[in-house]
């Protein structure tokens, strides 16, 4: 841990909780300045787009413009989320997060290119989701009244679903070329895997040792990587989600965070 990056007390008894978690995070964004203006500004346009549309987009909940508003509005919430980690150094709590973001684009993509593939799948997915519990309590030490195994018993018997498949919603929609980041965020920071697990060492490459556990703010470096990671899904779920609900009145502010988003990346990672 970096006393520059989490002051001089707190930190070690706290964590990301202390009280002088402020210090951290003018270091962090202080660090990277064009970053979080970026980001926050991604944010308050995405804001204003999804609240613009609470008025506008009612009806049934598997209508493409009211999954759409779904989809936004659980894209909102884990970029906010993002951000708030972001700029505490949290960077795999960030990319956790850029993964949902990942995701949501899929299925915003699917939405506007094969609505009539995917609201299926959406349903089916619902159903599987469901059987699997109903089966977890059943096989569980659960007291279970009557009617509520009855109830489990006819879900386990039923319709078993199927469990939405990532790559083939990616290749539903025309975004199937960031697969590969989602499945490389799902390895170094969504699951228990090797990969996650280094974040935690400190480690010599030339040597392939490790001296040390690592915990507390990440690098300037690693901040911007996973701020990268969570801006470009964001934006293509903007983009899509204007295109669902063929609304056109927001094209030149989006034109402007796409312009700065390619020139702040176009000076490397």
């Amino acid at each position: 841990m970096s006393t520059e990056a989490t002051g001089d007390t707190g930190f070690s008894i706290y964590g990301f909780l202390t009280r002088d978690i402020q210090e951290t995070i003018d270091h962090v964004t202080g660090e990277n300045p064009e970053w979080f203006s970026l980001l926050r500004d991604i944010n308050q346009l995405l804001q204003k787009i999804v609240i613009s549309g609470f008025e506008r987009h009612h009806g049934n909940t598997m209508d493409v413009k009211v999954l759409t508003m779904f989809s936004a509005l659980r894209s909102l919430s884990n970029f906010q989320s993002a951000i708030m980690n972001l700029e505490r150094g949290m960077v795999v709590e960030a990319r956790i997060m850029a993964r949902c973001l990942y995701e949501n684009s899929f299925c915003i993509g699917a939405l506007v290119d094969n609505p009539d593939t995917f609201i299926p799948l959406l349903k089916h997915d619902n159903v599987a989701a469901k059987r699997g519990q109903a089966v977890a309590l059943k096989e569980g030490s659960y007291s279970l009244t009557a009617d509520v195994e009855a109830a489990m018993d006819e879900r386990i018997s039923g319709d078993k679903g199927k469990h939405l498949k990532w790559k083939y919603i990616a290749e539903l929609s025309s975004l199937s070329s960031n697969y590969l980041m989602y499945k490389h965020l799902s390895d170094d920071a969504m699951h228990y895997s090797a990969s996650s697990l280094k974040r935690y060492i400190v480690s010599d490459k030339e040597s392939n040792t490790w001296s040390g556990y690592r915990f507390g703010p990440a690098t300037k470096d690693e901040v911007i990587r996973a701020a990268n990671f969570c801006v470009s899904p964001t934006l293509a779920i903007m983009i899509g989600f204007l295109e669902a609900t063929d609304d056109t009145s927001y094209d030149r502010e989006v034109n402007l965070v796409l312009d700065r988003f390619t020139s702040i990346t176009s000076k490397g990672l």
